[in-house]
């Protein structure tokens, strides 16, 4: 990542100006939301939630419809309280996960 950086700044093709308008608040915002996605994958919590989430939907043989409906209400609560890149991270891995 280090490379294109001192190529680019370096050799002068962009300014130390570019580098002040550079949008640094939306970088973070998606970079904290890859690090809050492998937290979750890190730590475990995916695995449980996906587990559980498949013994719902097998339990009770749920149909698209109606897991669809478990997804959006996991994207609901997890949007409210975070970005919503990092909830589509986090519901992306359990999703996948599942």
């Amino acid at each position: 990542g280090i490379i294109p950086f001192v190529l680019f700044f370096g050799s002068g093709i962009l300014s130390k100006e570019d580098l002040n308008n550079f949008l640094w608040g939306v970088i973070i915002l998606a970079m904290g939301g890859l690090v809050l996605g492998e937290a979750v994958t890190s730590s475990g919590l995916l695995n449980v939630i996906a587990t559980e989430i498949a013994h719902t939907i097998a339990y009770h043989s749920l149909s698209l419809w109606e897991t669809t409906c478990i997804f959006s209400s996991l994207i609901l609560v997890c949007t409210t309280f975070v970005s919503h890149t990092v909830g589509a991270i986090v519901v992306l891995s359990i999703a996948y996960a599942v």
